[in-house]
């Protein structure tokens, strides 16, 4: 899948691009409202648009497999993990789909606001919510190991790098860069 990249956007399509070509290889179409969240693998392609539906499509062939809907609205981010999908909503719910992305295995209440921000390492999820919290899950269990404030509420980004669990956060005048150390258990 190298040089393939695919995007969603104001038109309701998703498209997956040749970045080396500069061409698009593939129209997704169906939607009724923006996609804002896109992921896709070697056989299936799945989006979440802002009306809080879950489309997979065969990428090959282009046939709708599912078109899905956990309830809670912009799936803003969306992340392959495991064989399964995670998607957020927007009252802050965490939705865990199945392998095969075609229904939802469980859903978690995990910010009491839209999660904004999705990080995952090998082990664990890193979610980021307007309510200016990041908190650690354990990818297999799917529990909270920690939550760790933020110095504001409106939190843009949220990664981890080299033991480091690093965080950006605004206000109406101020933009901090946060950074706490993780032990390597938990990273």
């Amino acid at each position: 899948m190298d040089g393939i990249t695919a995007s969603g956007g104001y038109d309701f399509r998703v498209r997956i691009w040749d970045i080396f070509e500069g061409s698009c290889l593939h129209n997704f179409e169906g939607f009724s409202a923006t996609v804002y969240g896109v992921v896709f693998d070697d056989t299936r392609l799945a989006a979440g648009a802002e009306n809080g539906e879950v489309r997979v499509w065969d990428r090959v062939s282009g046939a709708l497999l599912a078109s899905l809907n956990n309830g809670v609205g912009v799936p803003a981010q969306i992340r392959a993990c495991n064989g399964g999908l995670i998607s957020t909503g927007k009252n802050g719910a965490l939705t865990f789909w199945n392998k095969s992305w075609l229904g939802a295995e469980s859903t978690v209440v995990a910010h009491d606001s839209t999660i904004v921000a999705l990080h995952m390492t090998d082990s664990n999820l890193f979610t980021g919510g307007m309510d200016g919290l990041v908190k650690q899950w354990d990818l297999q269990s799917e529990h909270l190991i920690k939550e760790i404030p933020t110095r504001y509420k409106d939190l843009r980004v949220i990664a981890v790098e080299q033991e480091k669990l690093i965080a950006i956060t605004t206000d109406d005048s101020h933009t901090a860069l946060e950074i706490w150390p993780l032990s390597s258990e938990t990273a």
